[in-house]
């Protein structure tokens, strides 16, 4: 989870709390996000039922902050048609690994599949690209 701001607005973040102190923040409604925020006692939340909104109101500086991932933030901001060079994440709020699970009933060879796919994405490179495409290679 990341905060995205307008990178011409010149918005630090350091904690959480000053989080707390900007005008509002840009959620979707009923996320995890937003019910993290809420826990952590946020009053600042501007909700919205499609969180492609959000970053267009965020580069038309009609909100501070966007709470979102990095990379589907990203993806959410490319999709509603914003320059994606226009936001920054300013704040790391939580860092989680993604996997992909699948059912024990799953065939043997259907795992074996998935695997074979990941091991070939890494040998040929495929994989380390859409890492660096997605700012995730660090």
């Amino acid at each position: 989870m990341v905060f995205f701001a307008r990178k011409s607005a010149g918005i630090k973040i350091t904690s959480l709390n000053d989080a707390k102190r900007v005008n509002s923040i840009g959620t979707y409604k009923d996320d995890a996000k937003e019910q993290f925020l809420l826990k952590a006692g946020f009053t600042n939340l501007e909700t919205v039922i499609n969180d492609e909104i959000n970053p267009k109101k965020l580069v038309n500086g009609r909100i501070d902050l966007w709470i979102s991932t990095d990379v589907a933030g990203l993806l959410k901001a490319q999709r509603a048609g914003v320059d994606q060079t226009k936001l920054e994440a300013v704040f790391t709020i939580k860092e989680n690994k993604l996997y992909i699970a699948l059912s024990k009933q799953t065939p043997t060879s259907t795992v074996k599949s998935w695997q074979a796919a990941l091991d070939a994405m890494r040998k040929d490179g495929s994989y380390q690209r859409i890492l660096k495409q997605w700012n995730l290679d660090q």
